[in-house]
């Protein structure tokens, strides 16, 4: 698993929680 993955990853979570 990439590192990027993981960042994306927890930015797409950090923005569903913002919603």
């Amino acid at each position: 698993m990439a590192p990027t993955q993981i960042v994306l990853s927890q930015k797409i979570q950090q923005e569903s929680l913002m919603e």
